[in-house]
């Protein structure tokens, strides 16, 4: 059975995601206790991702999965990207930050220098923004067995396993984003228990759907509230640290965006039956967006930089640049599509699929 609830909820996803990136770019300054607030709200977008790819994991792959099959299909259409995507970026890294990671420096080794930079940069995703999340993703792939034992327990064990998985994601908060080597392992210890909720989530739809029915505005307030709270305790944005400095600090974005899972889940249920056609383009191309947005922001700052360009409504900015990012990004996806339809899924991650799954697949 195809939701288009879940496909509605991957293209708001994607469009949280690219708008959370452009504050810089924009010239937001979050400096009012509302800004704040909304800035709360949009940041850690790539929450919402992690649901819907593990509701999507019991949905479509749980009765067909072959752990083979399944990840040689991820491994087209986001390893393989994500390596070709990775070149420019590493090479200009290389070229502007040559002591990013303050390494091996001596000339008669710059081979080294140039090798080990370029591994740790594949390894962590730090060469270009958002792309952090292309190792993580792909060990979480790589634990697929694990995910459908976890499918296969009673709904009590889950919950345990949930709860505890839980309570160290709360406290270990997310890693610095493009300064740790291996943040992968880390993202996916802070990560798993949004993946396994929404495999919960999906196992146990019509459940929530029926429990939840009419009280979307009770979850939308409650994700509000923690937004708000986060603001007077003077918390902008992800709450990030490394794993040998835990602060104990609770880490409330997780709990917020938590609960706005649940919100679009239960609310886009009630437009079950309705398509957008703009909405589905948005959702089919959710990935390329990803993969191609950064292009464009990275382009951006440089041609901002270059002419000073300062701008005087930042928020309406950030409006125009999603649209512009999103539009382009999906642009050059098709352009690509139709030039080279046969390695387009290797370049971009999009492409015509052989096979089609009852839902749209998302990672």
């Amino acid at each position: 059975m195809f939701l288009n609830s879940i496909n509605h909820f991957r293209a708001i996803a994607i469009v949280i995601i690219v708008a959370g990136h452009l504050y810089g770019v924009s010239d937001i300054k979050f400096d009012s206790f509302s800004q704040n607030v909304f800035g709360n709200l949009i940041t850690g977008g790539t929450i919402n991702f992690v649901f819907i790819s593990g509701f999507l994991f019991h949905s479509v792959f749980y009765d067909r999965f072959k752990y083979s099959k399944f990840l040689k299909s991820k491994m087209k259409r986001v390893l393989v990207p994500y390596f070709f995507l990775s070149v420019i970026p590493i090479l200009i890294s290389l070229y502007t930050v040559p002591d990013y990671w303050n390494r091996i420096k001596s000339d008669d080794v710059i081979f080294g220098m140039y090798f080990i930079s370029s591994l740790k940069f594949l390894i962590s995703g730090s060469h270009l923004i958002a792309y952090w999340y292309i190792p993580f993703i792909i060990l979480v792939f790589l634990m697929s067995p694990l995910h459908i034992k976890f499918i296969q327990l009673k709904f009590t064990n889950q919950i345990l396993i949930l709860i505890l998985l839980g309570l160290v994601s709360l406290f270990i908060h997310r890693p610095f984003e493009r300064i740790e080597v291996f943040q992968a392992i880390h993202s996916l210890v802070y990560f798993t228990p949004i993946y396994l909720f929404g495999i919960i989530c999906s196992m146990h739809k019509d459940k929530i759907y029926k429990a939840a029915k009419n009280k979307e505005l009770v979850l939308l307030l409650a994700a509000v509230l923690l937004a708000v709270i986060q603001a007077y305790l003077g918390q902008n944005g992800n709450y990030m640290q490394p794993l040998n400095n835990i602060s104990g600090i609770v880490d409330l974005v997780l709990i917020q965006k938590t609960i706005m899972c649940l919100f679009f889940m239960v609310w886009l249920n009630r437009f079950e039956n309705i398509t957008n056609p703009y909405v589905n383009t948005v959702a089919k191309f959710s990935f390329p967006i990803f993969f191609l947005h950064p292009y464009f922001l990275s382009f951006s700052f440089r041609v901002k930089s270059h002419f000073n360009i300062n701008f005087d409504y930042p928020w309406l900015m950030l409006i125009g640049f999603t649209m512009f990012f999103g539009i382009g990004s999906i642009l050059v996806a098709k352009l690509i599509g139709e030039i080279l339809p046969k390695y387009s899924v290797m370049l971009i991650g999009y492409g015509k699929k052989k096979k089609k799954y009852k839902i749209l697949k998302k990672t």
